[in-house]
């Protein structure tokens, strides 16, 4: 068994610049594991006044605005290379157009066989005559960048729920914490 592995693992988070966003504590039986694949565990409290501190009251100030913010994020992160690349063909049109003499360069010619293709007789399925909604045509159209938008609204919504069960952990973790020093200073 290894040593101090009763007191349980520490996951801790870090953001693109490498600073610690988030520490996690896990407690018992398979904590490494736990702490492995991110899987329940207890927020850590940061240090009173330190920037997480005021990041995480913020967060649970409002965790509605939180959420939107990081959803709109990800909606940029979608939409604007869209939009640079249509200012870009559009602004590419003002540009004089220009004459580069280059040279032809002669490719060669390579004659390939043709391939044989299995002719398979399929039946044909009586499909039913319907048209799809004009909406759901133009989210399907649109999959690729709708998709994304639900997936990080999804996140969103379960990063606020995990949040709200982290707090009631940690309370349970508190009380639990004082009753044990209770029986400790009561035992003679």
């Amino acid at each position: 068994e290894e040593e101090g592995a009763h007191l349980g693992a520490i996951r801790v988070i870090h953001t693109a610049f490498n600073a610690p966003r988030r520490a996690i504590w896990f407690e018992g039986q398979g904590a490494s594991a736990q702490a492995l694949t991110g899987l329940g565990g207890v927020d850590m409290e940061p240090e009173a006044g330190s920037p997480v501190a005021v990041r995480e009251e913020r967060m649970a100030r409002r965790p509605g605005l939180y959420a939107a913010r990081h959803v709109a994020g990800g909606v940029m992160k979608v939409v604007g290379p869209v939009i640079v690349a249509w200012l870009i063909a559009r602004s590419a049109g003002l540009l004089p157009g220009l004459d580069l003499n280059l040279p032809r360069i002669p490719l060669p010619d390579i004659d390939l066989p043709d391939l044989p293709w299995l002719d398979i007789n399929l039946p044909s399925i009586p499909w039913p005559d319907w048209n799809a909604p004009g909406w759901l045509v133009w989210i399907v159209g649109h999959a690729k960048y709708v998709v994304p938008i639900l997936i990080g609204i999804a996140v969103a919504r379960s990063e606020i729920r995990r949040r709200q069960t982290t707090a009631q952990r940690r309370e349970k973790l508190r009380s639990r914490d004082l009753d044990q020093e209770s029986k400790e200073r009561d035992t003679p």
